[in-house]
């Protein structure tokens, strides 16, 4: 069992074969940013990446909040373009990396989810940030053929509920 210490809190456990540490992978090139893990639950027929923040700025401090939501998009859009064309062929040495379970994944069917963790928000405070990023993310989600649903913020408690975190 894996279990993935970030941002305050623990992720997991997750089952060993069932969890890329994307941003530990040794052949990432250069200029990517990853999130910190992908993972597929249980039942095999989700793949969900994941972020984790310690803080996130105020929408109306703005220099600040679009730097965060940029800074989000771009590891959502890096880590799934890598997962994917790495699926296709282009990145035979991360695909080496890939546990079991993303070796025999149909990346065809599977649904997508996109998870934005920030451990110590209130729930009040996380719609304005889910809201901007499906804007920023719209494009990028349609092509990949994901609804704009399947991101999500979520704090400690929703977290929880969805069984990413440690009990």
């Amino acid at each position: 069992m894996i279990e993935i210490e970030e941002s305050g809190v623990v992720f997991g456990p997750f089952e060993d074969d069932s969890v890329f540490q994307i941003e530990k992978s040794k052949f990432l090139p250069r200029n990517v940013k990853p999130v910190e893990f992908a993972w597929i639950p249980p039942a095999g027929d989700k793949l969900v990446l994941v972020e984790a923040k310690s803080s996130f700025s105020k929408p109306s401090n703005e220099n600040d909040f679009n730097k965060n939501l940029h800074e989000i998009y771009t590891k959502l859009v890096d880590s799934l373009t890598i997962l994917i064309t790495t699926k296709v062929g282009r990145h035979s040495e991360i695909d080496h990396e890939l546990p079991a379970q993303f070796q025999t994944l149909s990346w065809d069917e599977v649904t997508i989810h996109l998870r934005l963790v920030i451990p110590t928000f209130e729930k009040n405070w996380l719609p304005p940030i889910t809201d901007a990023l499906r804007v920023r993310l719209k494009h990028f989600l349609a092509s990949f053929g994901i609804s704009n649903m399947n991101f999500q913020v979520l704090n400690e408690e929703l977290a929880l509920k969805q069984k990413l975190l440690k009990d």
